[in-house]
């Protein structure tokens, strides 16, 4: 058993039970299979606080976080509301710093650093309004979302960002009275913005698409703005319902705070949360993650975790709140070495203590799946041939690859022939080429693709895929109740511990990369050739 579970699975764990429905394929017509997902999790790692708990003359009630291709931009919401901020700062500015006695006012600029007050804007357009929320940049303009105390209606307000100059405000649709940040899809020019402060299935995020022929046409004219959003006279406009990994709708903790997307419009990222309480559990609060495809939430940080790790301790005695975040690639940005605190990473969320005026500037790298090092070998499936392996044993083999552990020759004969059904070019090795945890196949670099003659498989979903510890190792299972008929989950692949325990995590992140690669794939079944569950061959294909 030692052996098959090394060599002739291609999953680890063979002896683990499949539970839930199996079938048996006597032929091989055309499946149509699970399409893959287009977005699947991405590496988030934390990389350091900056500015960390610093307090600053800009920094108390701190909201929103925005920038250009040279500028941050921050929105304070004080509660007088007459003290509400919108602040530019270049990216060489140490975000340590103060802003500049002269440079506060309307018109004022000096070292780049520019702070309009609410109040200050001529004419005081924005009087009854009190909250600034999380803003987004869009061609040269910033988007405030701003929630007025004594109606039922937020508004959004827009100043050019090269000056801070009001352009003009627009009430959202009525009966929308909340606005605590919104996002630009840079694709479709729509401004989304959620329904409420808490997103659940009945409330979720509305779309507002940008006029920006309206809005050009007025700065031309020199001449308030209030038609650069398409709101209806009736109804609301139309309306996403975000969802777990399962396609189930969600329901995140009251506090949405800031939203935005990524540079391709592929992800949205929302941060929840309050510092009066915990307002939700596990991936409802914090930094969450969704695929703008299908909606379906597709990674969630962790509180202190090491992975994801977005640490925030509310109540008393520290009061921390989750603010607003942005998407800017510092990575890849020419002046990168002008950044103070040596700062890098695409994704930057704030994080504020509401007791005092300190605040966090936490910063994370993303890297797609397309960046996953994996250990690939070719593979001449036409080329490969049955060789016998010492006395009990077979192999198939081509020149450079082997897969072993066959306790007889036509099991190892039938794997030979799903390798050349598939076309198979490819090993795929999780752990090293010699004892790997995990192995896999590829045909073209995609996964399998259709039903080979006589395998049994096991559907799962990629997306509703989770780890969990067990006894000796980690389980990965598929935790999405659609496919499984009422089962609670649905194991996939086994991880043993390679000593008494995983001390060091290196197990786990093994499991966490077979998950991964799973999406990254989109295997979808689980598949085996000869007895069950004790197949001599197990693989994986869409």
């Amino acid at each position: 058993m030692k052996k098959i579970i090394l060599f002739a699975g291609f999953a680890v764990g063979l002896a683990v039970s499949w539970g839930g429905q199996v079938k048996v394929q006597k032929a091989a017509p055309p499946l149509q299979a699970m399409k893959p997902p287009t977005i699947t999790e991405m590496f988030f790692t934390y990389l350091k606080d900056y500015p960390h708990d610093a307090q600053t003359d800009w920094s108390g009630a701190l909201q929103g976080v925005a920038h250009d291709e040279a500028n941050w931009y921050f929105t304070q919401a004080l509660e007088d509301g007459e003290r509400g901020y919108l602040v530019k700062f270049p990216l060489s500015y140490g975000l340590t710093r103060g802003v500049p006695e002269n440079a506060t006012g309307y018109g004022r600029e000096r070292a780049g650093v520019r702070c309009i007050s609410k109040a200050g804007i001529p004419g005081n357009p924005l009087k009854s309004y009190w909250h600034f929320g999380d803003l987004d940049y869009w061609k040269g303009y910033l988007f405030v979302p701003v929630e007025w105390k004594d109606t039922d209606t937020a508004m959004i307000a827009v100043f050019r960002a090269r000056d801070l100059a009001y352009l003009g405000h627009q009430s959202l649709v009525r009966g929308h009275n909340r606005a605590a940040w919104c996002a630009v899809h840079h694709g479709e020019e729509i401004l989304y913005i959620a329904q409420s402060n808490e997103i659940n299935p009945k409330r979720g995020v509305v779309k507002y698409p940008l006029r920006m022929d309206q809005l050009e046409l007025a700065v031309r004219g020199g001449y308030p703005c209030h038609t650069f959003l398409e709101v209806p006279r009736e109804g609301w406009p139309d309306i996403v319902t975000l969802c777990d990994e399962c396609g189930r709708p969600l329901t995140l903790g009251q506090f949405c705070q800031g939203g935005e997307f990524n540079a391709d419009d592929s992800l949205l990222f929302l941060n929840n949360g309050r510092a009066a309480e915990h307002t939700g559990g596990e991936g409802a609060e914090g930094i969450t993650v969704y695929e703008t495809r299908t909606w379906r939430r597709v990674a969630f940080s962790r509180n202190g975790a090491k992975w994801f790790d977005y640490e925030f301790h509310p109540n008393s005695p520290r009061w921390e709140e989750p603010e607003g975040l942005t998407w800017w690639d510092l990575d890849a940005h020419p002046r990168r070495a002008e950044i103070p605190g040596d700062i890098g990473g695409q994704l930057h969320v704030l994080m504020i203590d509401s007791d005092g005026n300190e605040f966090f500037f936490k910063h994370y790298r993303v890297d797609s799946l397309a960046a996953i090092r994996e250990e690939l070998a070719p593979f001449a499936a036409d080329r490969a041939a049955v060789i016998r392996a010492g006395v009990s044993g077979w192999i198939v083999q081509d020149r450079t690859v082997e897969f072993g552990g066959f306790r007889s020759e036509a099991d190892a004969s039938q794997a030979l022939r799903v390798f050349r059904h598939y076309r198979a070019d490819a090993a795929g090795y999780l752990a090293g080429r010699n004892h790997p945890s995990w192995r896999y196949f590829l045909a073209g670099g995609r996964a399998p693709a259709g039903v080979a003659p006589g395998e049994r498989e096991l559907t799962f979903d990629p997306l509703g895929l989770r780890l969990k510890r067990g006894s000796g190792g980690w389980m990965v299972t598929d935790e999405s109740p659609h496919l499984r008929g009422g089962s609670d989950h649905l194991d996939i692949l086994w991880f043993p511990d390679r000593e008494s325990s995983d001390r060091n995590g290196v197990v786990e992140q093994e499991a966490r990369t077979a998950i991964k690669i799973i999406r990254k794939y989109g295997f979808a079944h689980k598949c085996g050739i000869g007895g069950w569950p004790d197949s001599a061959l197990i693989y994986f294909r869409r």
